[in-house]
C-alpha cells in the first residue's frame, strides 16, 4: 500500500541524523613562506594530511577543513545527507502515486497526518529514552554515594577499633601499675611488722599512713 509505505519513509527520514553535504577527503598543502620544506625543487614535502570537506550548494562549490576529533561526526552527518536526498526522492514518487489515486488535497492532508503521527511517535520514544537516562543517572548518583558512604564508613570502624586498642593497652598497663603498687605496700608493711616484732622501735609503730592499697578490681 502507498500510505504504508510512505509512512515508513517519513518515519525513516526522521530519526535520519543531522544532514551535512559534501565528502571528506584528506589533503595536503602548501604555505606562503618561500623557504619552506613543502615548496622544496627537489623534494617538496607538502603539510598535512588535513581533513577537508567538500560541497556544493546552489551551484556553488566550497571547501571546509574538519578537525581530527569531529572526522566520525562529519563521516555520519554527510551520509546522513545522501540518505536525507535518496529519502525525499522516494517520498516524492509516492506522493505522486498518492495524487493520483487520491487528488492533491487528499494527498496532502494524508501526509500530514502521516508526518504529525510520526513526529508524535519519535516524541514518546524520546520522553521514554530521556525518562530511562534520568533513572541511569539517578542510579549512578546514589551508587556513588553509597561507595562513599561506605569507605567512610570503613574508615570510623577502623578509628574505633584504634580507640578499643588503645583503650585495652591502657587498661592493662593500669592494671599492672596497681598490682605493682599494692606489692610495694604489702612488702613495706611486712618490714614493719618484722621490725615491731623484734622490739627494736616503739610498739606503737605502725605502717605509713600514707601508703594505701589500690583497688584493683574491675
Amino acid at each position: 500500500m502507498p500510505i504504508e509505505t510512505l509512512q515508513h519513509l517519513i518515519e525513516q527520514q526522521l530519526n535520519l541524523p543531522a544532514p551535512l553535504p559534501g565528502s571528506v577527503k584528506k589533503q595536503y598543502t602548501t604555505c606562503g613562506q618561500p623557504n619552506c620544506r613543502c615548496k622544496d625543487k627537489v623534494n617538496p614535502q607538502k603539510h598535512g594530511p588535513y581533513n577537508q570537506l567538500s560541497f556544493s550548494l546552489k551551484g556553488k562549490s566550497s571547501t571546509m577543513f574538519v578537525k581530527t576529533p569531529d572526522f566520525d561526526n562529519v563521516t555520519t552527518m554527510t551520509g546522513s545527507y545522501k540518505n536525507h536526498r535518496e529519502l525525499t526522492i522516494e517520498i516524492a514518487q509516492q506522493m505522486i502515486e498518492l495524487c493520483r489515486q487520491k487528488g492533491i488535497r487528499q494527498a496532502q492532508h494524508t501526509y500530514d497526518e502521516l508526518y504529525n503521527n510520526a513526529i508524535r511517535k519519535r516524541a514518546g520514544e524520546r520522553s521514554e529514552t530521556g525518562r530511562m537516562k534520568e533513572l541511569r543517572a539517578s542510579r549512578n548518583k546514589w551508587k556513588a554515594r553509597a561507595v562513599k558512604r561506605g569507605e567512610l564508613l570503613k574508615k570510623n570502624i577502623a578509628a574505633i577499633n584504634n580507640l578499643k586498642n588503645k583503650r585495652d593497652r591502657w587498661y592493662k598497663e593500669v592494671l599492672l601499675y596497681r598490682k605493682q603498687e599494692n606489692e610495694k605496700i604489702d612488702y613495706i608493711e611486712e618490714i614493719v611488722k618484722k621490725i615491731q616484732a623484734t622490739g627494736k622501735t616503739s610498739t606503737k609503730m605502725s605502717p605509713n599512713s600514707n601508703y594505701q592499697k589500690v583497688n584493683i578490681s574491675t
